[in-house]
């Protein structure tokens, strides 16, 4: 079993999503992946969120921006506001 390095914040971020519908899979004992999955169907479509939960200071590592880089369409989180504005968003594009 890999032990996952969470930033402080990883907690409250998974509960944000799931009190706002979302199913989520922490991901972060992955090296060289994001720290969650995240997924609800919405309108008829599944719409899916890979995750990087970051403290207010953090910075993405070499993997991470490889990733970017590559075509991954990652989102960067860094408390509970930026994860109901990310899904506020979605809301949005697909109702």
């Amino acid at each position: 079993m890999i032990r996952a390095k969470v930033d402080r914040n990883h907690g409250e971020i998974v509960e944000a999503f799931r009190a706002l519908g979302w199913r989520v899979k922490s991901t972060a004992g992955l090296k060289g992946w994001c720290d969650l999955t995240c997924q609800r169907a919405c309108g008829g479509e599944v719409i899916t969120l890979l995750i990087e939960v970051k403290g207010p200071k953090g910075k993405p590592t070499e993997a991470q921006v490889a990733l970017q880089v590559a075509g991954w369409w990652i989102h960067t989180v860094r408390s509970v506001a930026d994860v109901q504005a990310l899904c506020s968003g979605y809301r949005r594009r697909t109702a």
